[in-house]
Parts: C-alpha cells; structure tokens; sequence
C-alpha cells in the first residue's frame, strides 16, 4: 500500500486514514472457493453447462490467488487522502 500512497503524496496529497485489510481478501476468497464448489457439484449433476477445463482453470487461479494471499501480494487495504485546504479553495 506504500507505493499507492507515495503516489497520492506526489500529487499533493496527505494521508487521512490508512488501514490493512489483509484479512478481507481471506474472507473474499473463501466466498469463491465456496461458489467454485458449488459450480462444481452443479456441473457433476449435469445441471449446468460448462467445460470441465473451465472449472478447472477456476480452481487454478483460485489456488494462485490464495497463495498470493498468503504471500502479502494480494490484498485489500484501504486508503483515504485528502488535497489540503488551499487546493480545495479554502474549504
């Protein structure tokens, strides 16, 4: 999130609210992995119509995505900054 940060503070910009939210993309994709299961036993029952290699890429980038996860690489982190008053015209 430094890097996003260094950005906005080049343009001016100063820092309001910083927050990690790492454990959010946990949350999110545990809410995937649940969809993913779901498509899967739908498409074992013939209910749903879609290639096998497509679930299979799914489980795919799901497990990348995790591992970036853990990692620190992926993530959520929120970022709140502000111009200061005089770019705003006084208000």
């Amino acid at each position: 999130m430094q890097g996003y940060g260094d950005l906005l503070e080049r343009e001016g910009m100063g820092p309001e609210h910083v927050e990690d939210c790492r454990d959010a993309a946990e949350i999110f994709l545990g809410g995937v992995s649940k969809r993913l299961v779901m498509a899967e036993n739908t498409f074992d029952l013939g209910k749903l119509s879609l290639s096998e290699g497509l679930l299979a890429e799914g489980r795919r980038i799901l497990g990348v995505a995790r591992e970036l996860a853990a990692f620190g690489v992926l993530g959520y982190g929120m970022i709140v900054y502000r111009k200061p008053a005089e770019y705003l015209g006084g208000q």
